[in-house]
């Protein structure tokens, strides 16, 4: 599914790459997670997916680095009131972030 999947459990991935998945390189249901001062590239679809179907999340995304990812940077769909922490966030390799509840922002 992805190189990191989780579902429900809380998530911190800090300084650190995340690449070459052959479909998404991070993968998160129903989590907020905390993602700091890594780089997600080289991903077959998408750098980040997270979804939450349930309940609202927090996620944190602060200076990160997306590059390269097949399809979009970063895909987060809320079913339900999102409040995102972001900050630095780069995406690079002309990706497009897509949100429906949030857009990721410094980019």
């Amino acid at each position: 599914m992805a190189n990191v999947t989780a579902f429900g459990s809380p998530v911190s991935i800090l300084n650190s790459t995340i690449e070459r998945s052959a479909t998404r390189g991070i993968y998160l249901e129903n989590i907020s997670p905390e993602i700091r001062n890594s780089t997600i590239r080289n991903n077959a679809t998408m750098g980040l997916w997270i979804y939450s179907p349930k309940a609202a999340l927090g996620p944190v995304l602060v200076d990160n680095v997306f590059a390269e990812n097949g399809t979009f940077a970063a895909y987060l769909l809320f079913l339900v009131d999102c409040l995102p922490q972001t900050r630095s966030t780069a995406i690079l390799g002309g990706e497009m972030a897509k949100s429906m509840a949030s857009t990721l922002k410094g980019t």
